[in-house]
């Protein structure tokens, strides 16, 4: 009888090199993970922030208590995600995230904090799925006061808006972006009839800044 013993060695010699290789590759793509480093994000977001130049000259909640500003409460429910370099989103928020600001800029509420990969960044996309105001007073159109509940009219299930950043994050960096809803710019395009306002009026006034 011919023994097996040797065809079972040389199968067993010929796999370590496949399982070896195999075992490389893994540690080297779990070590790519972080290869780059880890970065952290900071989002606040703001109803109407003051211009930027402004605000560097004066300082308090003056900047934002002008007459003739609508006064009231917005709602804004969304994800964030930051595109890369390569193109791919990364996500800054774990679940959808819900804001309540006042509409004057006076009060800035944070939205999310996430550590992500180190690496070059080019806009950031925010995924609105509700946006809303209750106004209370100073909305006036064609001569009339609008107050109560505000509606932004979505086209589609949602609003997507995206804005470009430039953001290159070493390993240990913090970056704090702020999502400035430009409230007043849009309030004012309000149906006084419907008391909705055209979702397309809403994307072109959100900016996005780097502090």
């Amino acid at each position: 009888m011919t023994s097996s013993l040797p065809r079972i060695t040389r199968l067993r010699e010929g796999l370590r090199v496949p399982l070896a290789l195999a075992g490389l590759l893994a540690v080297a793509g779990c070590g790519n993970l972080t290869a780059g480093g880890l970065s952290e994000t900071d989002v606040t977001v703001s109803g109407d922030a003051p211009d930027p130049a402004l605000a560097a000259a004066l300082s308090g909640p003056l900047l934002q208590t002008e007459d003739g500003d609508a006064e009231g409460e917005l709602e804004a429910d969304f994800l964030l995600y930051l595109e890369n370099a390569a193109g791919s989103l990364v996500s800054l928020t774990d679940a959808e995230v819900q804001v309540r600001v006042d509409v004057r800029g006076v009060r800035e509420e944070g939205a999310a904090q996430k550590v992500i990969p180190s690496g070059r960044y080019t806009a950031l996309h925010i995924h609105f799925s509700n946006i809303e105001v209750e106004v209370e007073a100073g909305l006036i159109v064609n001569g009339s006061e609008v107050t109560g509940l505000v509606d932004v009219d979505f086209e589609a299930e949602d609003l997507r808006v995206v804005r470009p950043v430039q953001l290159d994050l070493g390993d240990g960096d913090r970056v704090e972006l702020l999502i400035d809803l430009n409230s007043q710019d849009w309030l004012y395009q309000v149906d006084p009839d419907l008391q909705t306002v055209a979702e397309q009026f809403v994307a072109d006034a959100i900016a996005v800044r780097v502090r």
